[in-house]
């Protein structure tokens, strides 16, 4: 139950703490985003 409570404060703090370049393990981001930006 402690780890569901920090887990969910930590989700609402992520967005400030991780850069938009960062898109792995990140809800709404995929890792394959950063490869097509690299193919590019």
């Amino acid at each position: 139950m402690i780890s569901k409570l920090l887990a969910n404060r930590l989700r609402d703090c992520l967005d400030k703490c991780v850069s938009e370049e960062q898109s792995a393990f990140i809800e709404g981001r995929s890792i394959l985003d950063n490869a097509l930006i690299a193919i590019e």
